[in-house]
């Protein structure tokens, strides 16, 4: 990219140096006119004295000979005139000589004053801009990232001053984005550390129950299998974060392959499908297949966290209902139940990390907003519509390209 600032510096340099240029011929010219000016009034006298008109007529057209005539150099020579050196001894030569040197020497004085102090300013202006930048990099590493970049000239300081700029806003970003970080993490490890209380204080209590020799074997079965589904919760629970905390900080990544829907839904079913006729729900699945290209373990993930949640806030003898279709912008797939809906004031927040609705005190608050996460990473959104007493769908689109 091309010094603006040098550029215009160049341009006045040669502007000055034209206008000197000028300015000089102009004197020159001047003073040559002068000495012709002088030259015609020494003819003049010199005619003035001659009263022969045949003698001035000789004289003049021996002035306007090209190459003037010997006799005239002999005449001169009687006189004692040899030399042109000799003519300097006349006034008005050698004040012509005089004035015309002068004239130059003092021309040539401005000049190179200008010069110099053209460069002495410069050279400010580059002094001035290297400071401004170097105090702007100061408070820049002191943590200071309010960098004004309209502070500086176009030319070589402002192309730095904007990579100073673009170097400042992503290291204000990053700042931002870790403060944010730490602040997530302080209050994902606040929320696992409320998520483990309840677990592990309840076991603490069946372990001193256990303590107890009174207590029947039929009691102490049931204390022991209490005590299991407490674990089994918190290995749940374990195993979900770790999920989690893996797509949050990008270790996982997505690889899309072609995905055959009918087959990812019996995956998500099977494993529901005991607690669903248990509960004597309906479950109706979409019996045409579809393609799309996605990652179908993480997608699974996402689609069975849907599922379950549907299956558990649908009362018994509810359907749930699955079904997809396709249109040139994207895939869109349904789930649907007729169950207890969700509030109005809580719809907002459903998919919150670690929010617990008030129909589900159970929940701990990461099914949801785990699938949210991996369906949103595969160029994808997921919306839900729900009406309190009559049921909640859920509508997940994977769009073709990029939106």
């Amino acid at each position: 990219m091309k010094n603006r600032t040098f550029g215009i510096f160049l341009i006045f340099q040669i502007v000055l140096v034209g206008v000197f240029f000028l300015y000089m011929n102009f004197v020159i010219e001047n003073s040559s006119h002068r000495y012709q000016e002088q030259e015609l009034a020494v003819m003049a006298t010199l005619f003035d004295a001659v009263e022969d008109r045949f003698t001035r007529e000789k004289m003049i057209q021996s002035l306007l000979t090209e190459e003037p005539g010997m006799k005239g150099y002999d005449i001169l020579a009687e006189y004692g005139i040899t030399s042109p050196k000799q003519l300097n001894n006349l006034d008005r030569f050698s004040n012509v000589e005089t004035v015309t040197k002068k004239n130059f020497h003092y021309n040539f004085f401005i000049f190179t004053c200008l010069i110099i102090v053209s460069f002495i300013y410069y050279a400010y202006l580059r002094y001035r801009d290297t400071k401004k930048l170097s105090n702007s990099l100061d408070r820049v590493l002191s943590g200071d990232y309010n960098f004004e970049v309209k502070e500086y000239r176009a030319g070589d300081f402002d192309v730095l001053a904007s990579d100073v700029y673009k170097i400042t806003s992503l290291l204000k970003e990053k700042n931002s984005h870790a403060n944010q970080e730490k602040k997530q993490l302080e209050s994902v490890l606040s929320d696992i550390s409320h998520q483990l209380k309840t677990p592990l204080t309840s076991m603490y209590v069946i372990n001193d129950l256990l303590k107890d020799d009174k207590i029947d074997c039929k009691k102490k079965r049931e204390l022991l299998v209490k005590n299991r589904n407490q674990l089994e919760r918190i290995e749940w629970l374990v195993a979900s974060l770790l999920k989690m905390s893996r797509l949050d900080s990008g270790v996982i990544k997505l690889n899309s392959e072609r995905t055959s829907l009918k087959e990812l839904f019996q995956k998500v079913v099977e494993p529901l499908q005991i607690p669903i006729e248990l509960k004597g729900q309906e479950l109706i699945v979409k019996e045409d297949d579809l393609y799309l290209d996605i990652d179908s373990h993480w997608t699974l993930e996402a689609f069975v966290n849907i599922v379950k949640n549907a299956h558990e806030h649908t009362n018994a003898g509810g359907i749930i209902k699955i079904n997809w279709e396709e249109n040139p912008l994207y895939y869109e797939i349904t789930i649907q139940d007729n169950g207890n809906g969700i509030k109005k004031n809580e719809l907002s927040h459903i998919f919150e990390r670690f929010y617990k609705g008030s129909s589900n005190k159970e929940s701990i608050g990461i099914g949801l907003n785990m699938s949210k996460t991996i369906i949103e990473k595969q160029n994808g959104i997921i919306q839900v519509v729900s009406e309190e007493g009559k049921g909640t769908t859920f509508f997940i689109r994977f769009y073709k390209g990029i939106v």
